[in-house]
């Protein structure tokens, strides 16, 4: 039966062409909405315009449809939004008298700065790309995936412009940034799991390039990537300064991970109320931390071993608490100076 047709009219083909592109097209322009919420009055959504961002891929957009709808409500002129999970799009309606699209754009976009691999320079390259095709979260974990595969590149912020902007921190000596642009443009990589590596598709393109890079001091890096703690706790108001001494000692290492759980290394120190302060400085190129005590309460003994503990017990608002490992290698002692 199927030799029977040999032949098919050129008139006929380019008709059956168009009647499935007409059917695919009115079948995305009538997709139900996922989530519909407007909060905007009638006459606002009567002349409201409509934004439409597709080519998401971060089911938060789906997911947590309410949470969209509540992060865009604080957004002054975007008066309703609708998610499409189907097409992976999102429609939002504003004012255009109050607030333009390139508005909404940075309204959705949240920047990202990320420690990847901890120095081991102090002079370090700088070079900023502006890339495409750079939407949600879901492409902030597979650029981090991507630049995170060379120890030679230490971190990078985005910066809302359009396209996205990436401020890329690296190894002068062991990359150029053609290296870093070829490696943006990664086509495929692979999604990991416990069972088997499934091959993903990118289509990152750097737009706009900065040939030669700048470069900052390792100290400066750190500013950027690490912002300086300085708290006080556990009565710290009551003492007078000559009943406190600091004890200081280097945060080691210092990366990414670590940094991230500086704060439950303060909420275990927390527990010897005889510690009341905890500060990060930067001093010769070299991260510390700036641990104050009562010297009637605690000495630097017992903040020694607090800081070497196996598991840091960490207290949280609701009045629970957890039991973390220790990611910090503190291996010598500190040294103590007068507050």
């Amino acid at each position: 039966m199927r030799n029977m047709i040999k032949y098919l009219h050129p008139a006929i083909f380019t008709i059956t062409i168009l009647f499935v592109f007409t059917i695919l097209f009115l079948s995305s322009c009538n997709e139900t909405p996922t989530s519909s919420t407007k909060w905007g009055t009638p006459q606002q959504l009567k002349n409201a315009k409509v934004f439409v961002q597709s080519g998401l891929k971060d089911n938060k957009y789906f997911e947590a449809s309410p949470a969209l709808a509540e992060q865009l409500k604080n957004v002054k002129g975007v008066v309703g939004v609708e998610t499409f999970a189907g097409s992976k799009t999102v429609k939002i309606y504003y004012d255009p008298a109050i607030i333009t699209e390139a508005g909404i754009k940075e309204a959705l976009f949240t920047p990202l700065t990320i420690m990847l691999h901890e120095p081991t320079i102090t002079k370090i390259g700088v070079m900023e790309v502006r890339v495409a095709n750079y939407y949600d979260s879901t492409d902030e974990y597979y650029m981090t995936e991507l630049l995170a595969s060379d120890s030679s590149i230490f971190g990078f912020t985005s910066i809302f412009a359009e396209p996205i902007q990436l401020r890329i921190y690296f190894d002068p000596d062991s990359l150029q940034p053609s290296d870093i642009i070829s490696l943006i443009e990664t086509e495929e990589i692979n999604d990991a799991d416990e069972n088997h590596k499934t091959p993903h598709k990118l289509n990152f393109e750097v737009q706009e390039e900065v040939v030669k890079p700048s470069y900052v001091s390792l100290q400066e890096f750190y500013e950027v990537m690490a912002p300086l703690m300085d708290d006080k706790f556990n009565d710290f108001e009551k003492y007078k300064p000559s009943e406190l001494s600091v004890y200081e000692i280097p945060v080691t290492p210092f990366n990414n991970e670590t940094y991230d759980q500086l704060g439950y290394l303060e909420s275990h120190l927390s527990a010897d109320e005889g510690i009341v302060g905890f500060k990060t400085v930067y001093k010769k190129d070299t991260v510390l931390a700036h641990i104050t005590y009562v010297k009637s309460k605690t000495t630097p003994t017992k903040v020694f071993k607090l800081l070497r503990s196996e598991k840091l017990k960490v207290y949280y608002n609701d009045s629970t608490s957890d039991e973390l490992d220790n990611a910090f290698k503190f291996v010598k002692h500190g040294r103590i100076s007068e507050l």
